[in-house]
């Protein structure tokens, strides 16, 4: 199992946070995916984490977010 964070951009409102977490639970082998509003990070654990482009063409799709590396 592996863990990444990624920092988001583009949440406003827990609906929007409900949103992105579903989406990117679609994804194969993810086991679970965390959001924090107050700092704008999205953990998401799972066998295999996708690429950040995928994640990323799929959060455009949905609405106005967008994934970066943490540095």
């Amino acid at each position: 199992m592996v863990k990444k964070s990624f920092q988001i951009s583009g949440l406003h409102c827990q609906h929007c946070v409900t949103k992105v977490k579903n989406a990117i639970q679609q994804f194969e082998g993810v086991k679970k995916v965390l959001i924090s509003n107050e700092n704008d990070m999205v953990t998401v654990e799972a066998e295999n984490i996708p690429e950040i482009a995928v994640l990323n063409e799929l959060l455009e799709n949905l609405g106005n977010y967008t994934l970066s590396e943490t540095t």
